[in-house]
């Protein structure tokens, strides 16, 4: 399965995969949400899933299908290597983390290996792993897109319901979001995590 918010982007993971008789492209789609909605019955085997989407990201599509599908392997394609996205998609799952840069040949081996259960990483995206162990992250790194997006209205002084008004989700998907942010800061009120969040300049 290929899921990536950009059409050209999945047409050309089409291109080049369909060149390999070992594949069989059972789906594409643009966002996590119909990729996870889709799984029920397409059960793939791989999917290759863009990190940053609209509606639902990968890193969230991820952890919700490593859940659902354990015997779905996911294979993280992106055009960021940047530690938050490398980070948070390996924690939620992701078997692999490949930029987009890589060549048809090496995101088959990729796939490939996913499917024997080894992990393949980009050599820049090693770096980033490397430097991660090496060095620890800056506070709240591992917060994903959508988290960050919460942790601003909370910022704001805004209750559950008024945050579930402004991004077009359920006031229960943002409880749960916050008490995701609450245990990532490792903190237990609203008010120490906004204040951290400004201090430590974690928001744009």
């Amino acid at each position: 399965m290929i899921v990536d918010d950009h059409e050209m982007v999945r047409k050309g993971l089409v291109f080049v995969l369909e060149g390999y008789d070992i594949l069989d492209i059972v789906g594409t789609f643009e966002n996590g949400a119909l990729a996870h909605q889709n799984c029920v019955e397409l059960r793939p085997d791989v999917i290759l899933m863009d990190v940053v989407m609209p509606n639902m990201d990968g890193i969230e599509a991820t952890q919700r299908i490593r859940r659902d599908f354990p015997e779905t392997q996911v294979v993280a394609i992106s055009s960021f290597s940047d530690s938050s996205y490398v980070k948070g998609a390996l924690d939620a799952g992701a078997i692999a983390y490949l930029t987009k840069d890589e060549s048809g040949k090496t995101l088959v081996q990729a796939i490939r290996s996913a499917c024997e259960g080894k992990s393949t990483l980009s050599p820049s995206v090693s770096k980033v792993v490397i430097q991660s162990v090496v060095s620890p992250p800056p506070l709240g790194n591992d917060l994903t897109e959508r988290e960050l997006e919460v942790l601003e209205h909370v910022v704001k002084g805004e209750s559950n319901r008024e945050i579930a008004e402004h991004l077009g989700i359920s006031s229960s998907t943002v409880k749960n979001h916050v008490s995701q942010i609450l245990g990532k800061l490792n903190v237990a009120s609203r008010t120490h995590a906004a204040a951290l969040a400004v201090e430590h300049n974690m928001l744009h």
